[in-house]
């Protein structure tokens, strides 16, 4: 964000608000839907996990498990009883477990994204480049890879370029 705010002169020279402002949209877009589905996912997990299959199945088997002991005559009501009630709370710190991986894992995605920004190569740029000469007679470019007559004269990857006659309009300027 930083970046983007510091570089709005660029923008507004480059009369390219309108261009800008619908990026900006789109990737706002994309992070509300993807915000709207991490929220179904998460309703839908916490309904059928969390409220039925975890509070009210297991409370349920715990119960029934319960009762048989006690008419066998194995388990007292009273231990039963501290038994579901502690069962209670170690269900909910198991809760807040799982909902800590699912935060580690969020982050760790966070994480790897920052990483790979660092460690980019930025590609060195097109125009201030050493070897981009803006001049207008036919001087030598050092025979680098072309020479006067446009035909390749070495094996080197780089060119030198010349810039010549060029104008620049902006349609949105008068």
């Amino acid at each position: 964000a930083q970046e983007a705010f510091s570089c709005v002169r660029t923008v507004i020279a480059f009369a390219s608000e309108d261009h800008e402002y619908e990026k900006y949209e789109d990737k706002i877009d994309l992070h509300y839907d993807l915000n709207v589905k991490q929220l179904y996912a998460q309703g839908f997990y916490y309904m059928l996990i969390s409220t039925f299959l975890i509070n009210t199945v297991v409370q349920a088997l715990l119960l029934y498990v319960g009762m048989v002991l006690m008419q066998r005559g194995q388990l007292s009501s009273e231990v039963l009883l501290a038994f579901m009630l502690y069962q209670f709370k170690l269900q909910n710190e198991v809760m807040n477990l799982f909902n800590s991986y699912t935060s580690l894992i969020k982050s760790s995605g966070a994480g790897d994204k920052v990483f790979e920004l660092l460690d980019r190569e930025v590609p060195e740029p097109g125009t201030g480049h050493a070897n981009v000469n803006t001049d207008s007679g036919g001087e030598s470019n050092g025979g680098n890879a072309i020479d006067n007559n446009h035909n390749a004269t070495s094996a080197g990857s780089q060119l030198d370029i010349h810039i010549r006659e060029v104008d620049f309009t902006y349609p949105t300027r008068p």
